[in-house]
């Protein structure tokens, strides 16, 4: 249950995570790629907010059934009135730990995670788990992110934030461990699956302005760490980074690069 430490974070940020564009975006495609049939079980795994888990629920129809868990309290909170704003009854949402789910064998017919896996403690184990609990001939399919995920801006973003707040910069970004077709294939491989297949796609977008891409940055976890400043240190260093973002403003916006890619596998 590693990744339960990040609970406190996730819950921290549910007033703002729907404001990041590049959430609902890859759940709603990685629900596209999943293929999912009318009446399919589906599980989604560190559902947040809750839109793959809508998306799955729609594709499924009245006669499947979507579970969406998630470790963070709130954001299951907020996917549930989401749910009931979109009239579907056939979500049920809980509690969850994505390396050991505690459902029985064979459960599933499709387990969805969108844009978390790089976030778990153990991902060859959490797949390991997923397999378990599809079906014989059940799919599973994530989305992952490349390593020039909101590059340049976000470098700029982290550099700035380690000389202000001393904490170190991170080593390699979390989304680097699934950041290539190939690492994605060796873990599912690793767990046991077949039929294999990751596609890359760019879901980058222009931001419309300087204060659309802040609101974009400091919605993120990043948030918790901006939350420690006083609100002087804080306008000073909102001023200071959009300085240096400024010159990245173009007639259509500030380019974010999302290259995402969208694993599938049979087991």
């Amino acid at each position: 249950m590693a990744e339960r430490r990040l609970g406190p974070v996730f819950n921290f940020i549910v007033d703002t995570y729907d404001n990041i564009r590049f959430v609902r975006g890859p759940a709603e495609r990685l629900v596209e790629t999943a293929a999912i049939k009318q009446g399919e079980r589906v599980l989604d795994i560190a559902c947040g907010t809750g839109w793959a888990t809508l998306a799955a629920a729609k594709a499924a129809g009245e006669k499947g059934k979507v579970t969406g868990i998630d470790i963070a309290e709130k954001m299951l909170d907020l996917a549930r009135k989401k749910t009931q704003a979109a009239n579907l009854t056939n979500i049920e949402y809980d509690i969850g730990d994505a390396e050991s789910t505690g459902f029985n064998d064979g459960s599933y017919d499709v387990v969805l995670c969108a844009s978390s896996i790089f976030l778990l403690a153990d991902i060859p184990k959490a797949l390991k788990e997923w397999r378990r609990v599809l079906r014989p001939g059940g799919k599973v399919a994530f989305s992952s992110f490349g390593a020039e995920f909101m590059r340049p801006a976000y470098g700029l973003f982290l550099e700035r934030l380690t000389r202000y707040d001393g904490m170190e910069l991170p080593g390699p970004q979390a989304s680097a461990r699934t950041g290539t077709p190939e690492k994605c294939r060796a873990l599912l491989e690793g767990a046991g699956f077949k039929n294999i297949d990751v596609v890359p796609e760019q879901l980058g977008a222009y931001l419309r302005d300087i204060d659309d891409y802040w609101q974009e940055v400091s919605s993120t976890i990043m948030k918790v760490r901006l939350n420690r400043f006083s609100p002087a240190v804080l306008e000073k260093f909102r001023s200071e980074h959009l300085a240096e973002v400024a010159p990245l403003v173009t007639e259509k916006g500030i380019w974010i690069d999302a290259p995402a890619l969208f694993s599938t596998a049979i087991k």
